[in-house]
């Protein structure tokens, strides 16, 4: 962990909630299902670009130094912002998609796998393949599965598996584990929030330390956010 100024802390940093949310946050939060969809259906690998630890390192420095920046550009702080925010939302979308949520993002699923060259919903490529394996099931005794029954994630995660390779498609952690957290996606979550309402790069650097400090219990979550992940801080705090 990398110790900032807590006097800094509890003079500029207090808590927000949901409601303190800008437009710009809300907007990512619904588009980001849809934007992992529509990269699955093109074949894009996802990706997680990160800030750059040497950078980051400089800005720390002269953080801890000063208590403010006098030269490390402000720019590339609200460029980190803007980064680690797309970051975290594709964390809780891949989690989300993966089904270790209570929630699955059905309708941007069927927005993009599910309507026709005509735009008729619920006609598309995933409603066809869903009919075939309907046909095939009804020739399997032991296949019980309902394929027409809207709202089932083990049918759509199926397609994404069957029809669209989604383990070709989506990142894993250093370890080859899945890009997912069960654990980690809340807390920083809420720090999001709070990076997101924060407006100086000092409250934003202090808001990014914490988020560099979440841990989960698999794999090195500090992966998604900064270049090296979790060595890069202990090299950096030290």
């Amino acid at each position: 962990m990398i110790i900032l100024f807590e006097s800094f802390v509890k003079e500029n940093y207090t808590d927000v909630n949901f409601y303190d949310m800008s437009d710009d946050y809300q907007e990512l939060t619904q588009d980001m299902n849809k934007e992992m969809f529509m990269k699955i259906n093109d074949g894009i690998k996802i990706d997680f670009k990160v800030i750059n630890n040497i950078q980051y390192k400089n800005a720390l420095m002269e953080f801890v130094k000063y208590g403010e920046f006098f030269r490390f550009p402000s720019k590339i702080i609200y460029g980190w912002k803007d980064l680690l925010m797309k970051n975290i939302f594709k964390l809780a979308s891949l989690t989300e998609i993966h089904g270790h949520s209570q929630n699955f993002p059905y309708e941007e699923f069927y927005d993009v796998f599910d309507y026709n060259e005509s735009g008729e919903e619920r006609n598309g490529e995933f409603t066809k393949w869903c009919k075939k394996k309907q046909e095939e099931a009804k020739d399997d005794w032991k296949n019980d599965e309902d394929y027409m029954r809207d709202y089932n994630w083990t049918v759509c995660y199926e397609f994404l598996d069957e029809v669209k390779n989604i383990d070709e498609l989506t990142p894993q952690f250093s370890n080859g584990h899945h890009v997912l957290s069960d654990y980690a996606t809340e807390p920083l979550e809420k720090l999001c929030i709070k990076l997101d309402v924060v407006k100086t790069p000092e409250e934003i650097i202090i808001v990014i330390n914490k988020i560099l400090d979440i841990t989960h219990q698999r794999s090195d979550i500090a992966e998604l956010f900064i270049k090296g992940g979790s060595y890069s801080l202990d090299v950096i705090s030290n």
